[in-house]
Parts: structure tokens; sequence; C-alpha cells
């Protein structure tokens, strides 16, 4: 046997490359998040956003699902995406919806309407979901719809049809559904109401009055139903009222004008009512405001701009009304902003996306994402996170693994050195690897060397470098770790017992970035270390048969793994801090090694065996960031498609001088992640000296 040969077994541990790992593992990530976007599986189909809680923390609309024909009340919260439900369960020709309209200050308590399918009239009705569960608050009438909740969740507003005509109801918890007229003589006509103050004194919405116009109004318990009036100098026609702030001083809403056009306005005791124009150069087009933050001094709605669209906006007095775009990259479409936090950063609603399909928006400081992607973005990106860590610790592994074989014993015939003392020979290897799955590669560089200790012992060690760049999926690094490993073996390629023990580390530093793989999502990087640990105990015994030397073995390993926390960069809109992750896990190896000379200067080596999981740490994804319905997350780590897994390896040195050879190997083993193999390769030079 060559005293220089490569072993084999140890390049067997590159065949989990990082990159490859990472881009099978995305697609198995499971946890709390698993049901993000869009309620269908693919994140396809609509979704509006209609309403965020004061600290961004949750918002409700609606989104469509994978069994239903139409959308069901959606509520993203810090862990998850959830279906509220609907009221009935359908049949063939009435499908069930609901729509989420309005959340109250915790997010335990949701109210919009559902149709209840059994119903022969396929009617809707106002509903609260009070920590999800869904309860009818209308038993009066045969239609309602429930617009606004106020800030504990007890008072509910909407409307409801008793009979006659739709009417503005208030729904007080514990005591039931009350209607609140109209502006007109005998309660003639209809009403609507669309918001409440937060302690649920003041309501607002909009009431036909004497003249048969419909007008914004303002109603408290004392003083009844007050019109607001019209932008209008003769203070006729048409106005509605659409939000309240939460303090009660400001509502918002929209009017006719002097010329004949609709515009959103302010409206304040002090004040009356304000008009806030449009976003055509010539204030010639329509605009309505439809939400507005906790003091008043932030609004949000939709008016038309100078592309002849309906384009969300976001007003304060310093900027007037600012548009806040689409989805679209050629920001074409149409969008509508209807909710916006206390201090009036984040506002949410809806928008066209590339297909010109309506998708929930959120917006803050000039940045309009979709919501659905973003939140499967970060879910994608977090559960690719733990499969690279995990990569990480088998790159520890391979590090274990880089052993130089059969250097003679400094008492077996030592080299003399220029001072006349006998010395043991230093073995040295240069070697390249990569590895590949169709997914991804790695590539290593490291140069290893041994030497002969007395007592059939050798010792070794190797300093290696691996890329640690890729650009997979929703997860990118740049970066590289560099290794450092030990060992210590004894009877090196000998007949009998052999046994080995190892160490190993490495680090570095790398660039994550959160790729915008998904549409109208934002590119964010962040700078983090990487580090990993790993020991190992091995024993074997080695007999000749027929010209072969056969060495079954059997391996003991444990690996640490470790991503430091990080918060991405500055300069993007809706940052992500991630807290450190850690993964740890214990393998039994067993297999057995055939060994056989080749002609006078060849020597051939084949590997095979299988690895067994016998504890993995199973820490999930942690961290923080400031997208609504994100605000905390935890995403678990890729799921084990194999805790037993099988690899088979071949490698041929070939002799090219007394002291030097070329060492080629190729492999092949199963992944912990996919289904499918993964191929590695390396070539090495060794010399001894």
């Amino acid at each position: 046997m060559p005293d220089f040969l490569f072993k084999t077994g140890a390049i067997l541990l590159l065949t989990v490359s990082p990159m490859a790992l990472v881009a099978q593992a995305a697609p198995m990530a499971s946890g709390t998040m698993e049901d993000l976007g869009t309620l269908r599986a693919d994140n396809s189909g609509t979704s509006a956003a209609y309403d965020i809680t004061p600290d961004g923390q949750f918002i409700v609309g609606e989104a469509d699902t994978d069994t239903e024909t139409q959308s069901e009340a959606t509520i993203w919260s810090e862990t998850d995406t959830t279906d509220l439900g609907v009221l009935g369960p359908g049949t063939q020709f009435t499908p069930p919806y609901s729509i989420g309209w309005a959340i109250n200050n915790d997010g335990s308590v949701v109210v919009g309407w559902s149709n209840d399918a059994n119903d022969q009239f396929n009617r809707s009705q106002a509903v609260r979901w009070v920590n999800g569960v869904i309860e009818d608050i209308d038993t009066v009438s045969g239609y309602s719809e429930a617009r606004g909740v106020n800030g504990d969740g007890s008072v509910v507003v909407g409307a409801y049809y008793p009979g006659s005509g739709w009417e503005a109801f208030r729904w007080v918890e514990g005591g039931g559904i009350t209607g609140l007229g109209t502006l007109a003589a005998g309660n003639a006509g209809s009403s609507q109401a669309w918001g409440v103050s937060g302690d649920g004194a003041i309501v607002v919405g909009s009431a036909d009055n004497d003249l048969n116009y419909t007008r914004a109004f303002r109603w408290t318990e004392v003083g009844g139903m007050t019109d607001l009036g019209t932008l209008r100098s003769d203070d006729s026609r048409v106005s509605r009222a659409y939000d309240i702030s939460y303090d009660g001083s400001t509502i918002v809403g929209n009017a006719s004008t002097d010329t004949s056009g609709t515009h959103a306005f302010r409206w304040t005791q002090a004040d009356g009512m304000e008009d806030l124009g449009d976003m055509t150069s010539d204030q010639s087009g329509w605009s309505s405001a439809q939400g507005v933050n906790a003091d008043g001094s932030v609004i949000v709605g939709v008016a038309d701009d100078d592309t002849d669209n309906n384009r969300a906006f976001r007003w304060t007095e310093e900027t007037g009304m600012q548009n806040l775009g689409t989805l679209r990259s050629d920001n074409n479409g149409t969008s509508n902003a209807w909710g916006v936090s206390d201090d009036g950063e984040v506002v949410v609603g809806w928008s066209q996306d590339e297909a010109y399909v309506t998708r929930a928006f959120i917006w803050t400081a000039g940045t309009m994402l979709d919501h659905e992607n973003t939140l499967a973005q970060v879910g994608q990106n977090a559960a690719e996170q733990a499969a690279a860590v995990t990569a990480l610790g088998r790159v520890s592994e391979f590090v274990l693994g880089q052993e130089i074989m059969d250097v003679p014993a400094a008492d077996g015939g030592g080299i003399v050195s220029s001072q006349g003392r006998a010395r043991a020979p230093v073995t040295v290897r240069f070697s390249l690897g990569a590895s590949g799955n169709g997914d991804g590669d790695a590539r290593v560089a490291g140069v290893a060397a041994a030497t002969a200790l007395a007592g059939d012992l050798t010792l070794g060690g190797y300093l290696g470098l691996q890329d640690y760049g890729s650009d997979l999926g929703g997860f990118d690094t740049d970066g590289a770790v560099g290794a450092f490993g030990l060992y210590l073996r004894q009877n090196a390629g000998g007949a009998g017992w052999t046994w080995k023990l190892a160490a190993s580390h490495l680090g570095g530093g790398a660039d994550i970035t959160r790729a915008a793989t998904l549409a109208a999502t934002e590119v964010g990087t962040g700078s983090t270390d990487l580090r990993a640990s790993s020991v190992l105990a091995e024993v074997g015994y080695g007999f000749d048969r027929g010209g072969m030397r056969l060495t079954p073995f059997g391996r003991l390993s444990h690996t640490k793994a470790k991503r430091d926390g990080y918060t991405e960069a500055v300069g993007i809109a809706f940052p992500v801090s991630y807290d450190d992750h850690e993964q740890s896990w214990t393998v039994l190896t067993l297999g057995v090694q055939l060994d056989r000379a080749v002609g006078q200067r060849g020597h051939l080596r084949l590997s095979a065996g299988a690895e067994f999981d016998l504890n993995r740490s199973e820490n999930a994804v942690t961290g923080t960031s400031a997208i609504p319905g994100m605000t905390a997350f935890n995403v678990a780590s890729p799921t084990i498609l194999h805790d037993n897994r099988a690899f088979a390896s071949a490698s041929y040195l070939h002799r090219v001088a007394a002291n030097a050879g070329v060492e080629m190997s190729l492999g092949v083993s199963q992944s912990a992640y996919s289904s499918g193999a993964t191929v590695m390769g390396s070539i090495g030079y060794q010399i001894r000296f």
C-alpha cells in the first residue's frame, strides 16, 4: 500500500455541499409560517389588506384559498397567515366567502362579513372573529356587514338590512345591535356606518337626508346623527365618511366639490371639512380618503393621477397627497390604500401586480411591497439559512476526514537530516474538491500534512478554505470560511486494529442576502459570522483476503454549527433582524473500506457505508422585522427526509515518482434533505519528504 495514499473516506464528507443543501431544503421548510401569502399553497391568486393594528403587528383583509372559488377573511400575524373561515360550509352553487374588514388594537378581534351558504339567498352576515372564532352578531336582519371596531373589540359598527333598506348599526358586546337611523325625517332612506372611535363613542358613515342626498355623518349617543356637509359652497350634493381617528378628532371620507367632482376630505370640529384635492395636475380628478392614523395627522386613500389611474395616496399637511404607485415594475395599473398604522409610517391596501392581479401591499418610506410575497420571502430565506447552517457543519465533518494514510513510523527507517539525526518523513497533500447535485455546488481547496510518531501513531492536520458563495432560491451568501483540523491515528493503513481521534473547527464572515426572487419584494443584506466544530472517534479492523485489504469501521461524530445574529443593513424599507441560530447533531457511521494494488504504481480504494442520526437539534430560525404581520417570526429548520443515509466512493492514486503521487476521487451519497443524490470529485497531489 503506498505510503502517501489519499483516504477516500475523507472526501465523502464533501458530498453534501452548502449550496446544494440550501437549494434542496427550501421547498421542505415547515413550521409556524408554512401557510404564507394568499391562502393558496403556491401563494398565487388575489388578496387585499384593509386594516392594520396600531403597532403594525397584525393586518386583516381577504385572500384566495386552494379549495374555494372566492376569497376568505385573512389575518396576517407575527406567527402565521390564518384563514379566519366562514359561517357556512357552502354548496356547489353557493361557495362560501368572507372578508375581514377591521381589526382592534391587539389583533384579538376582527370584524367583517361572511355569507351563510346554507341560506337559500346566500346573504352576507356581519361577523366578529374573537381569537379566530367566528360569531354572527346580526340576528335580526337578512343582510349585514360589519365595517368598524373600537380599540378593545367591544363595539362594532356597520350596516344591516332590517326590512325596508340598509341602516347603520352599532353593536355593543352584551347589549346587542341597535339601528342608528338616517338624516331624513322619519328615518327615511338608508345609512351605512364605516368607522368608530377608539372608545366606541363616536360612529361615522353616510346617510340619506331629506333631499335624498347621501351625506357624511357623525353620531354620538347624546347628540345622535349630525350631517357633516360637503365641499360645495352651497352645501349640496353628496359626501361619505369612511374612517375616524382613534382619538375621535378627525373624520375622513369624500365629498362633492364646486366643480361637480368628488374629493377626499378631512373634517375636524374646529375647521370643518377640508378639501384634500387629488393627484392630477389640474385637480380635475376624483379622490377618496379611507383611513386615518391615531391623531389624524396622516390620511390614506385613493385618487386619480395624470395617468388616468386610481392610485393609493398618503397625505400629511407637510407633504400633501403623495402618490404611492403600484406593485408593477412599470408603475401602471391601480392601487388603493385602506389602512395606516398609528404612527402613520406603514400603509396597507391593495395593488395590481405584473399580471394585473390584485395583491395586498405594505408601504413605508417610499417603498411598496407585495405583502404576501414578502412574508413568503422571509420565511423561505429563514428556512434556507437553517439548511445552510447544517451544511456548514457538514463542511466541518469534511475536515475531520482529511487524512493522509501510511506514513512510516519514526522507528521504521526515517530520513536523515543535515545534522545527521534520523527524523520521521512528512507527507503533504494539496487538493481541490467540488460537489454538486444539479441545484448547487461547493468548492474546497486545502493542504494536509502528516508525520509518524513513536508507537505506530500518526499525527496529521489540515488547513483549507471553503468557498461559501451561492445564489439560489431566496438565499445568497458571499464569503469564505477557513478550516483547521487535527487527528491522531493508530496503525494507519495496517492490518489489525486501528483507531482515530479527530477534531475540526472552521469559521469566517459572510454577507447574507435576502434575495428578491419573488415579485415586488426587496433585497436585504447583512454581515454575520459563521462557525462550526466537530469531534470524531473511529475504530476499525483490517484483514487481507485474496489480494485485498478489507477494513470494516465504525465512527461516532458530534457536530455543532452556528450563525451569529445580525440585522440587515439600513437603507431598506422593512429590515429583518435574525437571532443567533445554532444546530448540533450526533451521527453513527458504519462502513467498509477495500484497498487493492493496481499494477506497480497504482492503488484503488473503494468505500461504502451508511450514516445514522442518533440525535439532531431542531432549533428554529427566529428574529424580528419591521414587516407588518411579521414583527416576530419562528421558522423551523428544514425537515430531515433521510436520517439514515448511504454513501459510496472510489479513488485511485498513481505514483508519478518515488516520493510523489496524483490521486483522483469520485463519490456519491444521499442527502439528509433531498431524495436526489449528490456527486463529488477531487484531484490532489501528494509528496513525501
